[in-house]
């Protein structure tokens, strides 16, 4: 269901909503506009909620002690990227997976009456996430339900996946945590994340890109930006033919075809081009959030509309391979930094010509190297690192062994060079 179909608390409504639910937790209480399902962020202890209509403050406690139960069961989570390395899967699905399954688990706790009246509200019918209250048939109709969303894939048998979400929930029962169920049973997990379809959504434990850490663009620079590339950019085709005519001149003008005079020739130079693949790596730790987030969205958005690019933003709450201007816009900026979980094979099936760095360079030592590791292990034919805040703080002279260094807002030549780089073409 989209956004739009809800309407946000007015700011008296939050405010009381807040304070009455804020007595009933001792974890940080955020809380939110424009998302439909609770989240939590177990390594910074905070909790964040949706207040928007139609849920209610009676929901809304019910979903503050679901997140609550997090705390108390999950624990831990499992290192994403190193299961999702192991499986061959995508982060974000094998993201998914796990969060619906510790739901099922966490929500036998919780009356099945208080969340199917949610459930309900927020546009689902037959939710997975309510599985243990569900009898055989009611089972077997969510299965179905998720295959309709394309949440599950639509070739997996009913009776088989009915088997293994029964098992994986009997024996989440023996484990303190989720992550130690995670790594004593991985051969079962494996198999639950084999259900579900791909995706190339966010991943993470904290903020969605719907929260209030997101950041929307600055759309003056995106104006800005978008009239550089256009101005420089030129139409091409994979082949382009020069042509010369040579012929007499008659009264100073060019005469085609008179019978009694030489014909023009025409010569062809064949020339092949192609327009440089750009490759994106931007930074969404919480140091980003403001300025520097809304000037690095507005340049991908602005790259992603002119050029032959992919951009992967990437932090401890967030992995997400992006390639439309429209994904940009919620993404947020929150946590620390994480490039340790960068995978450089990701990086080179992309095969780029053209590799940038975005951050504030804000950026922890042991972050920075192992981020250096990874820009020198690209093989790009030229690489950038934009730095989007007004003065460079860290000074890791490093990154220009392997990157030509450009601050954004006060290198602006420079700057308007690299624009102009990014549409030449490739002979």
């Amino acid at each position: 269901m989209q956004y739009s179909q809800f309407t946000p608390y007015s700011f008296y409504e939050a405010y009381f909503a807040k304070r009455k639910l804020q007595k009933l937790t001792n974890k940080k209480l955020i809380y939110t506009t424009n998302l439909t399902m609770p989240h939590c962020d177990l390594s910074a202890n905070t909790i964040y909620l949706p207040f928007v209509h139609p849920l209610t403050l009676k929901d809304l406690k019910i979903l503050l002690k679901h997140e609550e139960l997090h705390f108390k069961y999950t624990k831990y989570t499992p290192d994403i990227f190193i299961l999702s390395n192991n499986l061959q899967r995508p982060a974000a699905t094998v993201h998914k997976a796990l969060n619906y399954l510790e739901d099922m688990y966490i929500n036998k706790h919780i009356s099945r009456n208080d969340l199917e009246r949610i459930i309900k509200k927020i546009g689902h019918e037959k939710h997975i996430t309510l599985f243990y209250h569900y009898k055989d048939d009611e089972r077997k109709e969510a299965i179905e339900y998720m295959k309709e969303i394309g949440e599950l894939k639509e070739d997996i048998n009913v009776d088989e996946a009915v088997e293994l979400f029964n098992e994986a929930i009997e024996k989440r029962e023996k484990y303190d945590s989720l992550e130690e169920f995670v790594k004593n049973e991985e051969e079962l997990v494996s198999k639950i994340i084999e259900l579900y379809n791909d995706t190339n959504e966010l991943v993470g434990s904290g903020p969605t890109p719907q929260s209030n850490t997101s950041v929307p663009p600055d759309f003056d620079l995106l104006k800005k930006f978008n009239k550089i590339l256009r101005r420089f950019r030129t139409i091409t085709r994979e082949t382009i033919y020069e042509e010369k005519m040579y012929g007499k001149r008659i009264n100073r003008k060019f005469i085609e075809t008179p019978v009694c005079i030489k014909p023009f020739v025409h010569k062809y130079d064949k020339t092949t081009v192609h327009k440089p693949n750009i490759l994106m790596l931007i930074d969404t730790s919480g140091s980003m959030h403001g300025r520097p987030m809304a000037i690095a969205k507005a340049l991908v958005m602005s790259i992603l509309q002119n050029c032959n690019a992919k951009a992967i933003f990437h932090g401890q709450y967030i992995h997400a391979v992006v390639t439309e201007p429209s994904q940009v816009k919620y993404i947020p900026a929150d946590g620390d930094d994480d490039f340790n979980t960068l995978r450089v094979e990701e990086a080179k099936k992309y095969n780029p010509d053209i590799f940038i760095l975005i951050s504030d360079n804000i950026i922890d030592k042991q972050e920075a190297l192992n981020l250096y590791d990874y820009v020198k292990s690209i093989n790009a034919n030229k690489k950038y690192y934009l730095v989007t805040c007004d003065d460079d703080p860290y000074d890791y002279k490093f990154f220009d062994e392997v990157m030509k260094r450009i601050i954004v807002e006060t290198d602006e030549d420079k700057f308007i060079e690299f624009l102009k780089k990014l549409v030449a073409q490739y002979v």
